[in-house]
């Protein structure tokens, strides 16, 4: 069987390349546990890996909060806002919950 080869001159001529799979969510940073006083900002953050567009939904304890995003903030946390923090992270093959991150927050000193 007589071998053929293809020769490309020039950029123009190659072939498109091949656009790569599309990979499930991954957590690559979980939110990191807090312990801060009444009044401070509770910032928590996760980072991803995978094809996106991804979206978000933080929970503290299986309750819902937050906003469609990769970061949680809180500008003046208060004693209510305690709890076990976590973000599902949802794209159109999977979804991946975070690690917990426990928030603790204490009484503001006087």
């Amino acid at each position: 069987m007589p071998m053929t080869f293809s020769h490309w001159a020039t950029s123009s001529e190659m072939p498109p390349p091949t656009p790569a799979a599309p990979t499930v969510p991954g957590i690559v940073t979980a939110p990191q546990s807090q312990l801060l006083a009444v009044g401070n900002p509770l910032y928590l953050s996760v980072a991803v890996s995978g094809s996106g567009p991804f979206t978000y939904q933080w929970r503290r304890g299986a309750t819902p909060v937050g906003t469609n995003s990769a970061e949680f903030l809180i500008a003046n946390a208060s004693e209510t806002d305690a709890g076990i923090y976590t973000d599902e992270v949802t794209n159109a093959l999977n979804s991946v919950s975070s690690s917990a991150a426990i928030v603790t927050v204490n009484p503001a000193l006087n």
